[in-house]
Parts: structure tokens; sequence; C-alpha cells
């Protein structure tokens, strides 16, 4: 009697000491057979041959006799004999059991592929899985079979840095001029399929308020293109040709040696030319006579009939690229021209005198404060000759007489 009572329960006891440490291990050797599903019970073991005296089945009673105990493949307690999960052992092209799909695959997650993605709803390796994975702008779109591919359209190059368009088969930065949205490399290039530098204005057309194209780069207009600064009344507005952007002085206003942008806001006869002190320092634009100009009041000699712009600079190009020959102060400056008699540089009294820091650009090179009358006095300009004074020239202390 208990001999029948100790097979049972020793039964039992290996059923339960083999039952978690499969349930632990079940991802693990899904692929073999170490772990079997039964349909129905626990699962089949291989292992050693069993204690003779029967192959047991609880459910079926005890046999005495026989070899092949429970280790050696008895059916499974309390079910039908234990098969494999996917029906066969995994391998090859498909080495991976999904046991809820109940069948081989090539993955079940990313870990399972050497290469590429998986896709794990279908249980496969694949290239892609997003346009976002397929990097090469030749080949930028994910197909439907998961392989990168050539684009059919933008939204295909959204994910493609600087190369947004689909154009024949590939992202590219651009497929028209329009595609190309910077001034400074508004026109497309047909050789090369990327934004370049204009050169000429149909290719910024595009550009919100930079239509003419200067220098490589889309800009609002230059000194020879103003059209797009329109009129004020009846005159026209001049471009400022540094910054090429529209200004609100008028054409043809400005008189020699006055600050200007463009040639066009010179009156007739004058070009707006950099004006330069015998120093080398540059003091800007200004409007300056043309040698020669048939046009009212400009000097058919500098020197001669310049006064007191005698000095010639010949050949000198304009803010505009205008080449002509120049009528400009030889010692003194357009400050001091305006300063001259004009301006106030005395200190007050009790103790009035001459303040050098008031008159001109560089106080004693250009410009001098002098006394017009007893403690009184005025800026006046320095000067090398007769020629560089509205009057004459004081040769003494080298500067301009006042009448």
């Amino acid at each position: 009697m208990k001999t029948r009572l100790a097979l049972p329960c020793l039964l039992i006891a290996l059923i339960a000491l083999m039952a978690p440490a499969c349930a632990e291990s079940f991802i693990d050797c899904r692929e073999t057979v170490t772990c079997v599903v039964g349909s129905g019970g626990a699962s089949a073991m291989t292992g050693t041959s069993g204690n003779s005296g029967g192959n047991a089945a609880v459910s079926g009673g005890m046999s005495a006799g026989g070899s092949g105990g429970l280790l050696a493949g008895a059916p499974s307690i309390g079910g039908s004999a234990g098969t494999l999960p996917c029906g066969k052992l995994c391998d090859g092209a498909e080495p991976f059991c999904d046991v809820l799909r109940g069948s081989c695959v090539q993955c079940r997650g990313q870990l399972d592929c050497v290469t590429g993605l998986c896709e794990v709803g279908a249980g496969k390796c694949v290239e892609c899985l997003s346009h976002e994975t397929c990097v090469g702008p030749a080949v930028a779109r994910c197909s439907n079979a998961g392989v990168c591919a050539t684009c059919l359209d933008n939204s295909q190059c959204a994910h493609i840095p600087g190369k947004n368009v689909c154009s024949a088969g590939a992202c590219v930065a651009c497929a028209a001029h329009s595609d190309c949205t910077m001034a400074d490399k508004a026109q497309c290039s047909a050789q090369s399929s990327s934004c370049t530098a204009c050169t000429d204005d149909t290719q910024c057309a595009h550009i919100p308020g930079k239509n003419v194209c200067s220098a490589g780069a889309c800009v609002q207009c230059t000194g020879t293109k103003a059209e797009a600064c329109g009129f004020s009344g009846s005159d026209r507005l001049v471009c400022d040709s540094i910054n090429k952007t529209c200004s609100t002085l008028r054409a043809g206003k400005t008189d020699v040696c006055q600050p200007c942008v463009s040639d066009a806001q010179c009156m007739p006869g004058r070009l707006c030319v950099q004006e330069t002190l015998n120093s080398g320092q540059k003091l800007g634009f200004a409007c300056f006579w043309k040698e020669g100009d048939p046009q009212v009041g400009a000097p058919a000699n500098c020197f001669i009939d310049g006064r007191p712009f005698s000095k010639l600079l010949a050949s000198a190009s304009s803010i505009d690229g205008a080449t002509a020959n120049i009528c400009t102060l030889s010692i003194s400056s357009c400050l001091a021209f305006k300063q001259f008699k004009n301006d106030n540089c005395g200190t007050v009294p009790p103790n009035p005198m001459a303040d050098q820091s008031k008159c001109g650009v560089i106080p004693g090179e250009d410009a001098r404060c002098a006394e017009v009358q007893p403690e009184a006095f005025s800026c006046t300009m320095t000067c090398g000759s007769n020629k560089d004074c509205r009057f004459d020239c004081d040769m003494i202390p080298g500067i301009c007489k006042f009448n």
C-alpha cells in the first residue's frame, strides 16, 4: 500500500518542480523541444529513461512493468501528447517561432534582425518602416514593401535636410527658381539642382520686395534701378546705392558738396563720389561737378574755372559705377565749405577766443576758427592757393579770407 501511494506522490512532485522552470524559460526555449505545450496539460520533457515499472499516466492509473517512465517522453499530465508551438522547429530564413501567431517568422522584435528593421506585424526584417528611416536623397521614400525607393512627391523629401523638393525621383534643393527662397541664393541651377546666387532680375521675381539682382543677391533697388521706389508727388525717389534700399530722397535735387546716396540724387552736371581728405580719411559720398559736362554750371576745366573745386580726380568712379573727371576740393572738406563764414566758433565773454574744435572734420587740416572782427569768430576753409577759396587765400595762416 505504501508503494502504491509513493509513486503518485513522486509524479506530482516532479511535475511541480518542472512546471515553473519551463514557464519561466518559455520564451527562450520555444524553438526547441525542451518545453513543448501540451494540449490540456503540462509539457513533456525529454530526459533519461524513467524508473522501471511502467509508463505512468496519472489520469489512467498506474501500470506495473515495462520501461520508459515519465522523463522518457510520456504523455502530458491530464492531456494529449505535447506538440511544438509552431508545429515544427523554426530555422533557416524564419528562425523564430511567434507563439501568438503560431508560425515561424524572420523576427519578433528589433533584436532579431541582424540588418534592417523588424516589421513586427508581418514578422519580417525590412529596410525601412517609414520615409524618415530612408536618409538617402536618391531613395528617400519607404515603399509598401519596406524598401527605400525613389521619391514620388515633395512630402517624401520633407525629412532630407536642405533637399525638400522631389524632382525626377530624387530629393533636391530645387527644381525651379521659386523653390529658392533666400535672397542671396535665389537662382535654381539647372546643372546641380541647387540654389545659387542670382545672375539676372528674372531670378528674383519670386522674392517679396526684392526683385532686382545686384552682385548675386536679390535687393529692393539699385541706383540705376530705382523703379521699386516710386514717386513723391512728381519727383522720383532714389535708391540708397550702398544699402540697396529705397530712400525718401528725391532725384535731381542735391547740389555740389552735399551728401548723397545715389548719382540720381545729384543735380544735373554732378555725380555722387567718395570724398577723401589729403590724409586719406574717407568722409562719405557727396555730389561733385563732372568736368566738361554740358549741363548747367559744370566747369569746363576744374583748375581754371572750378573754384573752389579746383582739384581734378581723373576717371573717378561714382557710387553707381559711372566714370568721369571730377572737380573736388583740394585741401578742405565739404563740412568746412558748409561752415564757411556761417558758424560761430568763438567762446563767449568775458574771455572770447577761437575754439578750433568747432570747425571742420579735423581742425587745422580742413578748417580753422578765425577772427572775423574783434572778439567775433567764424569757421573758414584751409587753402594752398586762391583756387581753393570762394574768395582769396590768406597764404600765411593758409586759410580762406571771408571776402
